[in-house]
């Protein structure tokens, strides 16, 4: 409903992931029907090069802070977990067999076929660093952040 609100010009903007309008409507992106103002991540996109991060919109670094926040859920992607007790030669195993999977060309023939984009998979100790960050937030940070949020719930 979103999608066609916007195309009729109902309304102006909205929030979604490239990668499903790339799936779902690669004529919005090929004949330019939408213009990506923003992306959130913890790198650009090499389909978006030119578009910025919200990291890098911020106007301080408390801002730039909130921003990463933010961004984090989207950064950590589709994780896949372990126990936290796993054992680290059987937790390197996993991680090597899965970072091999997805170099996998047949692999990648095939999640294209399927109209999947794997696009920039994260490693395991990357995963953990934004897991940690996350965790390890400012409390300061985070009410920041809280307001924003119920700032932005207040004006809808």
């Amino acid at each position: 409903e979103i999608d066609i609100a916007l195309m009729r010009g109902e309304i102006e903007a909205s929030t979604g992931s490239y990668m499903s309008i790339l799936v779902d409507h690669p004529d919005w992106i090929s004949q330019k029907k939408v213009v990506f103002i923003s992306q959130m991540g913890a790198e650009r996109d090499k389909g978006l090069a030119d578009v910025p991060l919200l990291t890098e919109l911020a106007r301080s670094d408390a801002d730039r802070q909130v921003m990463k926040l933010f961004s984090s859920p989207l950064v950590l992607g589709c994780p896949f977990l372990a126990p936290p007790d796993i054992p680290a030669e059987r937790l390197a195993m996993l991680r090597q067999a899965l970072s091999a999977t997805f170099r996998d060309k047949e692999f990648q023939a095939e999640t294209t076929k399927a109209g999947f984009v794997v696009d920039n998979p994260m490693d395991g100790g990357t995963l953990a660093k934004v897991v940690a960050d996350m965790i390890g937030t400012p409390p300061d940070v985070v009410a920041k952040a809280k307001a924003a949020t119920a700032d932005s719930k207040k004006s809808n």
